[in-house]
């Protein structure tokens, strides 16, 4: 993306503040030009359910203070594993993840899950 004149690319926000990468401000949904960082993020998943059907979407949310691309991130897997030790580190590691482990990506500058997901 640096190397060529006119190139626009996406990164995840952590490995363009950690890669010095170039940051525009994108027009939101409300017509405000904002930056992304953890507080518009968050602000673009505020109040967000997240169906049954797991159909939601955070882009382009309305707000003054949204990133218009803002998206969750998922884990899809099989409920029935070929191999049962292997399947329940996975569900293991899977409950760490949305509990415990909440709080190692502060430094990250990724979003913790909502306690009601």
């Amino acid at each position: 993306m640096q190397r060529g004149e006119g190139w626009i690319g996406y990164v995840e926000l952590t490995y363009a503040l950690n890669g010095r990468i170039s940051i525009a401000e994108l027009r939101n949904h409300d017509g405000k030009f904002v930056s992304p960082s953890v507080a518009t993020i968050s602000a673009a998943v505020a109040g967000r359910q997240i169906r049954d059907d797991f159909r939601t979407s955070c882009t382009d949310a309305p707000g003054a203070a949204t990133w218009p691309m803002s998206g969750f991130t998922w884990a899809l897997v099989y409920r029935d594993q070929r191999e049962a030790r292997r399947g329940q580190e996975l569900a293991d590691f899977l409950w760490w993840c949305t509990h415990d482990g909440q709080g190692m990506g502060d430094g990250l500058l990724t979003l913790r899950s909502a306690p009601s997901w």
